[in-house]
C-alpha cells in the first residue's frame, strides 16, 4: 500500500474493537451485548454505522442474534465460520489468547505436516534446492546479526514454502492466512530454539523429505513446534501478563 494508511470508519472501528474484545477473551461466549441504540449513545456512533457494525461482527461469526432479545457473543469454536478464522489469524495479533495461540500452531502443525508428506511423496530437485536457498537466507541473515524480527521472518518463510511447494492450494491459501499472527509465533520459535538449531531443524526436514521421510517429517515438525509452543504459552502469560516477545529458553533438548 502507497501514501497513508485508510484509517478505520465508525463501523470499522466498532466492528473492529468488539473483535479484539471477543478474541482477547475480555466478552464471553453467551454474553449479552448492549442494544444498538445503547451502543449508539455510549460510543457517539450513529445508529447506522452501529447496525452495520454489528451485521458485520455476525457475517464474521462473532455474534449472533436472538429473535427480540438482542445480540449475544457467539462460541467461536461452535459457530464460528472461514471468516471467523481469516479475521483471527489477520487482526488477532494483539489480542492474542493462550486458545488462540494453541490453536493457530496445531493447525499450522497439521497443515505443515500434511504439506511434508505430500512433498515426501513427489518433489524435485528443484523444490529441495527452493528450500535450501531458504535456509541459506536464514543462515546468512544469523551471520550478519540480523535482528530477531528478521530471524523469525526468515525462518516462517521457509516453512511457507514447504507448504507452498506441495501442490495443494488449499494448503497454502490456509497457511499464508498465519503470515500476520505468524510472524510474532516465529519470532519467539527463534528465540527459543536459537538460530543455529533452527537452520539444523530445517536441514534435517529437507533431507527427511529427499528420503521420502514423509511420516517421520511430520512427527518430528509437531515435536519441535508443541514444545516451542509451550514455552511460549509459559512465558506469554507469566503472571496473567502478555508479553509481545519471551526471553531465550536455557534448554532446548531434541531427544
Amino acid at each position: 500500500m502507497t501514501g497513508k494508511e485508510k484509517k478505520p470508519n465508525q463501523r470499522e472501528q466498532l466492528a473492529g474493537d468488539i473483535k479484539k474484545r471477543v478474541i482477547s477473551g475480555d466478552l464471553k461466549p453467551g454474553e449479552k451485548l448492549p442494544t444498538e441504540r445503547e451502543i449508539s449513545e455510549h460510543t457517539g456512533i450513529n445508529k447506522s454505522a452501529v447496525h452495520m457494525a454489528m451485521k458485520d461482527l455476525e457475517t464474521c461469526g462473532f455474534i449472533k442474534t436472538i429473535p427480540r432479545h438482542g445480540y449475544y457473543i457467539t462460541d467461536l469454536t461452535r459457530d464460528g465460520n472461514i471468516y471467523t478464522m481469516f479475521e483471527i489469524l489477520e487482526n488477532g495479533t494483539n489480542e492474542l489468547s493462550r486458545q488462540v495461540v494453541t490453536a493457530t500452531v496445531e493447525l499450522r502443525i497439521a497443515i505443515e505436516g500434511g504439506a511434508l508428506m505430500r512433498l515426501a511423496k513427489q518433489h524435485t530437485e528443484e523444490d529441495l534446492n527452493a528450500l535450501r536457498q531458504k535456509n541459506a537466507e536464514l543462515q546468512k541473515a544469523f551471520e550478519q546479526d540480523a535482528d530477531m524480527r528478521c530471524l523469525g521472518a526468515k525462518q516462517g518463510e521457509f516453512h511457507y514454502l514447504v507448504v507452498d511447494l506441495c501442490g495443494n492450494m488449499m494448503f497454502s491459501l490456509i497457511g499464508h492466512s498465519f503470515e500476520s499472527l505468524g510472524q510474532i509465533i516465529w519470532e519467539n520459535y527463534v528465540r527459543y530454539w536459537t538460530p543455529k538449531e533452527c537452520i539444523k531443524q530445517n536441514e534435517e526436514m529437507i533431507q527427511n523429505i529427499q528420503q521420502g521421510k514423509g511420516i517421520e517429517n511430520f512427527r518430528f515438525v509437531t515435536e519441535i513446534s508443541s514444545k516451542a509452543n509451550d514455552y511460549f504459552n509459559e512465558a506469554y502469560y507469566e503472571s496473567g501478563r502478555k508479553k509481545k516477545n519471551v526471553p531465550s529458553s536455557k534448554k532446548r533438548p531434541i531427544e
